[in-house]
């Protein structure tokens, strides 16, 4: 099949565009910009572009220098352990021992009834927290 635009294009249309149906021109053509407008836009552009660099260098320079997030050890009548300042994202260091007697230390948990265990090489910290001792009796 051949595309022969003046068989397909509605009387009174210059040649050379391809209508399709109901004379609906399948190319439309652009307006031209005016080029203190172009100019314009591009300028407009440029200063985005500045922005958003520059949003995300404070980004990157203020998430390396905060202080991060604490997380506290409640012993929960063990001996006290020093709180520890993670990184979003980072993994809590398990915390040196601590001693309850007549006790066991089971591990830590986000929930002061020993629901579940901290896991110190996977769960990682999003806020900050609080990991209680689960013990159990000797």
């Amino acid at each position: 099949m051949t595309n022969d635009s003046s068989k397909s294009r509605p009387e009174g249309q210059p040649s050379g565009r391809r209508y399709g149906l109901f004379g609906v021109s399948a190319y439309p053509q652009k307006s031209p910009m005016d080029p203190k407008q172009r100019d314009g836009m591009v300028r407009a552009l440029g200063v985005v572009i500045i922005l958003i660099a520059a949003a995300v260098i404070l980004l990157m320079l203020f998430s390396q220098s905060s202080p991060g997030l604490t997380v506290t050890f409640d012993a929960l009548g063990g001996s006290e352990l020093p709180s520890q300042s993670i990184q979003y994202g980072g993994t809590v260091e398990p915390p040196g021992e601590t001693v309850r007697p007549g006790y066991v230390l089971e591990g830590w948990s986000i929930a002061p009834e020993g629901a579940a265990l901290w896991d110190f090489e996977h769960d990682i910290v999003t806020d900050t927290l609080t990991l209680y001792a689960v013990w159990s009796p000797q």
